[in-house]
């Protein structure tokens, strides 16, 4: 009964947009790393791939899910280069880490 009304009274995310676009005007010194860590920070977001998984490859995998759900993934809506670089360079490291081993993976897990 407890969960349920957790689920009922938890308070809707806002989108990462949204989000962005108010703490860049409180403080327009923030980079887009600062705000993507608060973004998760507040709405305790991980997106993982499997429920051992080294958190720096679930923070990369998270990172990379809240922008590609958000518009700045988009060329067409944000054709910044930067920032089109840098989605990329996650997807690639997503991609890479997707493909480590098991053995790899646990000895990633053990040094955290």
């Amino acid at each position: 009964m407890l969960r349920f009304l957790k689920r009922i009274l938890k308070p809707q995310r806002e989108s990462f947009d949204l989000f962005l676009w108010n703490r860049v005007r409180e403080d327009p010194s923030l980079s887009l790393e600062d705000v993507l860590s608060e973004y998760i920070k507040k709405y305790k977001l991980a997106v993982r791939h499997s429920l051992d998984e080294p958190t720096t490859i679930t923070g990369f995998r998270t990172r990379l899910h809240i922008l590609e759900e958000s518009i700045l993934a988009n060329p067409k809506y944000c054709p910044y280069d930067q920032l089109q670089h840098y989605v990329e360079s996650l997807r690639r490291m997503v991609n890479a880490m997707n493909e480590l081993s098991p053995e790899v993976l646990k000895r990633l897990k053990d040094k955290e």
